[in-house]
């Protein structure tokens, strides 16, 4: 099996952005709190794919589906939902 070339991820959308904030305050605190980190790396067939632009609309029934899935399956003890905010898959809390 050949090794995945690895590339830093620095680019992160304002709605990313905003999510990761989010997160890391609300791990703080818990046991796994230590494994969330700012600096990721990804596979570099992934960056080339995004440098390519948008996936056609088509291709976004996978994710949709995907999404569905995670929100039926939820906790609803958590009472949150999943939602595809531009490219950002979020977790909301219902108002």
């Amino acid at each position: 099996m050949e090794a995945r070339v690895m590339t830093p991820f620095t680019y992160f959308s304002l709605p990313m952005q905003k999510q990761f904030l989010a997160n890391q305050q609300a791990i703080q605190g818990k046991p796994y709190a230590d494994f969330f980190r700012s600096k990721i790396s990804v596979p570099l067939s992934a960056v080339e794919k995004i440098q390519q632009g948008p996936m056609p609309l088509a291709a976004w029934d996978h994710f949709k589906a995907s999404i569905a899935l995670l929100s039926s399956r939820h906790s609803p003890s958590l009472n949150t939902t999943f939602t595809l905010n531009g490219s950002a898959l979020s977790k909301e809390s219902p108002r």
